[in-house]
C-alpha cells in the first residue's frame, strides 16, 4: 500500500499516512504548553485542540464513526522517570490487550517506545466496527513513525 509521507514540524516527527486517513488541524499546537501531541484518524475530522485534557478525546471519540480508528501520539518528557523501551521494528495489536482508557470509553491500545532519545506513547482507539484493513493501516502509521532528535 502506498503511504503519503507526512512531517510534523512542531513535533519533529515523520510518518506514513494511508489513503483516506487525515491529520486533523490542531488549532492550538503552537500555544499548547504540553509536550508534542499529534492525532491521525481514519475519518475526516475538522479539527481538535491538543491543549484540552485527554487530547479532547472525550469529545472526539464518541462522535467518530463506529468504523474509525484514531491514533493519538504524546511525547513524554520524563514524567514517568525511566526511559521507555526502544521502538520496535513492527507494532502489532495482536501483542497487546486493549483497555478502557481513563479518557476514552472505547478499546484503546497503548504503546510506549523510545526513538532518537525521545519517549513517546501512542494510543490507538479502535471503534467497534473498525475493519481489519483499518486496524492494519493504524499499525502502518506506527511502523513508519520516526522521530527527529531534539536540537
Amino acid at each position: 500500500m502506498h503511504l503519503r509521507r507526512v512531517r510534523d514540524p512542531i513535533a519533529r516527527v515523520t510518518f506514513g499516512l494511508p489513503p483516506g486517513w487525515i491529520v486533523p488541524r490542531n488549532c492550538c499546537a503552537l500555544e499548547d504548553p504540553n509536550p508534542s501531541r499529534l492525532l491521525v484518524t481514519s475519518f475526516r475530522l475538522a479539527g481538535w485542540d491538543s491543549a484540552e485534557d485527554c487530547f479532547n478525546a472525550v469529545q472526539i471519540v464518541p462522535r467518530s464513526p463506529k468504523t474509525a480508528v484514531l491514533v493519538f501520539f504524546l511525547e513524554d518528557e520524563g514524567q514517568f522517570g525511566s526511559p521507555f523501551p526502544r521502538r520496535p521494528r513492527h507494532f502489532s495489536l495482536a501483542h497487546t490487550k486493549p483497555q478502557l482508557g481513563e479518557c476514552v470509553n472505547a478499546p484503546t491500545y497503548r504503546f510506549r517506545f523510545r526513538d532518537a532519545g525521545r519517549n513517546f506513547q501512542a494510543f490507538v482507539v479502535v471503534r467497534s466496527k473498525a475493519t481489519a484493513k483499518t486496524r492494519k493501516q493504524a499499525m502502518e502509521v506506527l511502523d513508519t513513525f520516526h522521530v527527529e532528535r531534539r536540537q
